[in-house]
């Protein structure tokens, strides 16, 4: 996927799951080096990104939003979707271990955007 494409597709993620990306726009640097991923994955990133987001929501009430985990990469790597989320606690590693899985069966598929 080109640089542009991604840049693109992480400016739609920022606008749509800002909880789970607070302190992260689409020109960071930091957050966009190195970051490549299948383009048919994007289904995946979003769904699971949906459901990080959702928990997140769900757990806003008894944490401070700024020690609330946020995702700071997505990446792949051995195959895999990488999904890293700092603090990560047992619930978002479910999600996490999930998409990897699914990451693996989704290759194949086509997205058309």
């Amino acid at each position: 996927m080109s640089n542009d494409k991604l840049f693109f597709i992480y400016q739609e993620l920022f606008a749509k799951y800002p909880l789970s990306f607070r302190n992260h726009d689409a020109e960071d640097t930091q957050f966009m080096n190195g970051v490549h991923w299948p383009e048919e994955w994007l289904p995946l990133v979003d769904q699971t990104c949906a459901e990080i987001e959702k928990y997140l929501l769900s757990i806003q009430d008894t944490s401070k939003t700024s020690s609330l985990p946020r995702i700071v990469q997505i990446k792949e790597k051995f195959g895999e979707l990488k999904i890293n989320i700092i603090p990560c606690d047992e619930n978002l590693s479910k999600i996490r271990r999930n998409a990897a899985i699914q990451s693996k069966t989704c290759k194949n598929q086509k997205f058309d955007k």
